[in-house]
């Protein structure tokens, strides 16, 4: 039986909902989704919810031991992660968001990129990333037992859950704020974006070269 600490618990799902925020990836999410469809959009926050979920279990079950078999160390990860993160981020700055509508061979091409954009950019790396991946390698770590697994992939399920209905809301939270609104919220955030690529990428070549940051 598993002796969970539902303090240690708490710790463990805090830390990876406020890395993750889902609700800070709708701009992104909306701007990367639009004019597909509902059937599309459907498909979207379906296999990001799975893949979160799914990406969070592997970095706990399996992460260090993939960084250790490819020979990569979690500060090139992380300098790695920061300059796609800076490429999206300098995209959604520069994004076109007028509506248009879709020709039956525009609708085919929806659906791919829906499939395409699921796991990069909207899982990897604007959901789960260096940070969230780390915390779920050192609680497994941490524990050394079943315990630290459960800490995660309990947290992970529930995240999962917030991600899928954060997304299946985003028009209407778009509605509310309006365009305008959803357009100043995407500059601003895009900053922000940047803010924390630049960050990654500065903490990965400190740590990669110590006397660079001196």
């Amino acid at each position: 039986m598993l002796d969970i600490s539902i303090s240690e618990f708490l710790k463990t799902f805090i830390a990876l909902l406020v890395i993750i925020n889902p609700p800070a990836v709708v701009p992104a999410y909306l701007s990367l989704t639009n004019g597909m469809s509902e059937l599309t959009l459907k498909k979207v926050y379906k296999m990001v919810s799975k893949s979160v979920f799914f990406v969070l279990a592997v970095s706990a079950l399996a992460g260090q031991i993939i960084l250790n078999i490819f020979g990569i160390s979690l500060e090139s990860f992380q300098v790695g992660g920061g300059i796609l993160l800076a490429i999206i981020a300098y995209g959604m700055m520069n994004a076109d968001n007028s509506q248009h509508s879709q020709t039956k061979e525009e609708q085919k091409e929806s659906i791919a990129k829906g499939e395409s954009i699921s796991l990069v950019p909207l899982t990897i790396p604007l959901l789960t990333g260096p940070g969230s991946m780390s915390v779920c390698i050192i609680t497994a770590s941490k524990y050394h037992s079943l315990v630290g697994y459960a800490y995660i992939l309990i947290s992970a399920l529930i995240i999962a859950f917030i991600t899928y209905y954060t997304l299946k809301f985003a028009p209407k939270i778009k509605a509310k704020m309006g365009t305008t609104g959803m357009n100043v919220m995407t500059k601003v955030l895009s900053l922000l974006l940047m803010a924390l690529a630049i960050e990654l990428i500065a903490n990965g070549l400190g740590s990669i070269f110590p006397g660079l940051m001196k």
